[in-house]
């Protein structure tokens, strides 16, 4: 009668939030003990208490091995998410024998930094003053953003509207309007600088960017300006 595998304790494993996008992968050691020195496997999957939820643990790589006793795991988790979750951790004998560990695997949520949505060059007609909406997301959706922006030459300015009373979405997407003010009968392009600034986090991000602000010409309409002119008999005089 085939004895089944029996795997060592594995101790709850902790990992920051997003390692894996800088190369790095949260691995542990997993050993088992077999009376008859079968050649083992082992499997890892996250346990889904409903079957809609989605997977928020991945169990990357498993390295057995040479004696096939024993494995390296490595963990990460699905893009900024930070939470708690229970892996189950399987090893299996070729003779249909098996253990399992179901094991709590923390991921500490560290702050991402908040970036622009589709923010593009922007244009209208000279002697006018228009307005932009900008948007912004923050991954970190219970922080909030603060909006500015500068004209980096006085030929057009801008301010924002609202500043922190921007609107806020439930997929942490933030937008706010600004208003750009053109100088009196300039027209070009110049550049403008956005900032968003992630008002609650630990580490404040700041992230800046600049965009083209074209003034398109329009002609002016010709003037005529009058004036009154009296003589006297006889005089002659020169209008210049």
């Amino acid at each position: 009668e085939n004895d089944p595998p029996v795997l060592a304790l594995i101790n709850p494993i902790i990992f920051n939030e997003d390692e894996h996008e800088n190369g790095i992968l949260y691995s542990i050691d997993v050993s088992a003990t077999d009376s008859e020195n079968d050649a083992l496997e082992f499997s890892c999957n996250q346990i889904l208490d409903n079957p809609e939820d989605g997977i928020n643990i991945f169990c990357d790589e498993i390295s057995l091995s040479e004696d096939f006793l024993s494995a390296e795991i490595s963990f990460s988790n699905v893009e900024h998410f930070n939470g708690i979750e229970l892996v189950r951790i399987i090893v299996d004998d070729p003779y249909k024998g098996s253990d399992s560990l179901d094991v709590q695997v923390t991921v500490i949520p560290t702050p991402d930094p908040p970036f622009f949505i589709n923010l593009s060059d922007h244009g209208f007609d000279e002697d006018t003053i228009d307005t932009l909406l900008i948007s912004a997301y923050d991954p970190d959706i219970e922080k909030s953003l603060k909006f500015s922006c500068e004209g980096l030459t006085k030929s057009i300015g801008c301010e924002v509207i609202d500043g922190e009373d921007f609107i806020q979405d439930d997929n942490g997407g933030f937008s706010d309007n600004i208003i750009i003010t053109p100088q009196n009968n300039f027209y070009g392009s110049e550049d403008i600088v956005v900032t968003i600034i992630d008002t609650l986090s630990v580490n404040r991000f700041t992230v800046k960017d600049t965009i083209t602000i074209t003034i398109n010409n329009v002609d002016d309409k010709p003037s005529i300006s009058s004036s009154f002119l009296q003589l006297n008999e006889n005089q002659i005089d020169i209008l210049n």
